[in-house]
């Protein structure tokens, strides 16, 4: 279920401030509605009603980012839980798994597969987005010197 303006307008302070750069809180609670704007803009919110409006506002799928830099993808942050309800805005990411228990050899092969595998689905080129690195010794070095 969508968020309303109306839904959103109830928990602003209703000063018609203008700080937020709207005309009125209507306007801005109208813009959040529609994410063109930001909560942050609002000033006259104590804590306690950002935290709402922060929770009342948060995608139904909380947005997840794996890897660290340049090689990080997002996943999640949908509005949604069904796609034909709208859209997913980032695609699931696609990952293979390796352990740290494999031989050397044996990871690189892994390693070097993973890096080269591409696929077409439905028109499009699919590549492998990351690989995950499981700890299945449970040894802290091992796994570090994996990695």
């Amino acid at each position: 279920m969508s968020v309303t303006a109306m839904d959103i307008y109830k928990l602003l302070p209703k000063t018609n401030c203008a700080k937020c750069g709207e005309a009125s809180c209507m306007a801005f609670a109208t813009k959040l509605s529609e994410k063109e704007t930001d909560l942050e803009l609002c000033t006259q919110l104590a804590a306690n009603e950002m935290e709402a409006l922060e929770n009342l506002l948060a995608p139904a799928v909380r947005e997840v980012i794996i890897g660290k830099g340049d090689k990080s993808t997002i996943i999640g942050g949908d509005e949604v839980l069904y796609r034909y309800e709208l859209t997913y805005y980032n695609p699931t990411s696609l990952v293979i798994d390796v352990n740290d228990e494999m031989d050397e050899a044996e990871f690189d092969e892994r390693v070097k597969t993973i890096e080269n595998t591409e696929f077409e689905r439905t028109g499009e080129l699919l590549t492998l987005d990351a690989i995950a690195l499981r700890n299945k010794s449970g040894d802290a070095d091992k796994f570090a010197a994996a990695a």
